[in-house]
């Protein structure tokens, strides 16, 4: 007897064609995913600025100050205000310089000022 055999009815892309439409899809994900970080880092810095709190104020004076050459510290408690978009962080006398002051944009992280009071 003859066997009879029938016509794939499966609609499956020959190879070529179908790993150019996987790679599409990859590709459109991976922008859309791009889109989205960035539209939410963007509005995250837009509301809260680079330097969002004083914990944040705090560090970066403190790593602008790890250069001796100001000649100002900031001791244990260091103490920082944000006033119209602009962190001031204090510090107390400490040993090897005079106290000073560190003014810090929060917008975008400048250092705007360093004054020392020693």
């Amino acid at each position: 007897m003859a066997s009879l055999s029938h016509p794939s009815t499966s609609r499956t892309l020959p190879g070529p064609a179908r790993s150019l439409a996987i790679g599409g899809v990859a590709l459109v994900a991976v922008l859309l995913g791009l889109h989205v970080m960035s539209t939410e880092e963007t509005s995250f810095y837009r509301t809260h600025g680079m330097v969002p709190d004083a914990r944040t104020a705090v560090r970066l004076a403190e790593m602008v100050l790890a250069d001796p050459s100001h000649g100002c510290v900031l001791a244990e408690r260091p103490i920082a205000r944000l006033q119209d978009g602009i962190w001031t962080v204090e510090g107390q006398p400490g040993s090897g310089g005079g106290p000073c002051r560190v003014l810090l944009d929060r917008k975008d992280g400048q250092i705007l000022k360093i004054e020392s009071r020693g």
